[in-house]
């Protein structure tokens, strides 16, 4: 059987799987960090393209993974995962993913900081009379110039200053 679109992706740190296309199916079975099969079980479910209960549509099959029949597909597994080095690779796919997402979450933040902090100058700015109005500009002006590091620990200070008079 030739196992199209294989691929191994990161479950949880101990919990892996590794799906693949054929005879048009989809199919996936479940690995622990050293490549062998968690529960023996070989899960063909239909083409992502056939609709829920559309023509071709079918539930998901469990199929005994070490029946004498499937056994090539498991040896092609574990040979394809063995050679590409494919439960460590999706290990490092799983950990540059949380980092960008960590980077772009704290990305978000900041901006969100930064947000709050210009329109509390430009609100300080409102008041009556014209040296306040400039200072307001003035001051949202200085905080756009700040770095994001500055923007975020300014942030913090002010968050953990504001807790610390409100009790």
């Amino acid at each position: 059987m030739k196992l199209g679109n294989f691929k191994v992706t990161m479950h949880t740190n101990e919990l892996f799987f590794a799906t693949w296309n054929a005879q048009g199916a989809r199919f996936h079975v479940w690995l622990d960090n050293a490549g062998e099969l968690v529960n023996g079980t070989l899960y063909k479910n239909p083409p992502v393209e056939v609709p829920f209960e559309g023509e071709g549509w079918f539930e998901t099959r469990y199929l005994k993974a070490h029946n004498k029949s499937n056994q090539p597909i498991i040896d092609e597994i574990k040979k394809r995962i063995a050679e590409g080095n494919l439960i460590e690779r999706a290990r490092l796919e799983k950990d540059a993913a949380d980092f960008v997402r960590q980077r772009e979450d704290e990305a978000r933040k900041v901006r969100a900081y930064r947000e709050a902090f210009v329109a509390a100058s430009l609100a300080l700015g409102k008041g009556a009379t014209e040296t306040e109005r400039h200072f307001g500009l003035y001051l949202a002006q200085q905080i756009n110039s700040l770095s994001n590091d500055a923007v975020k620990a300014f942030a913090e200070t002010f968050l953990f200053e504001t807790k610390a008079r409100g009790q």
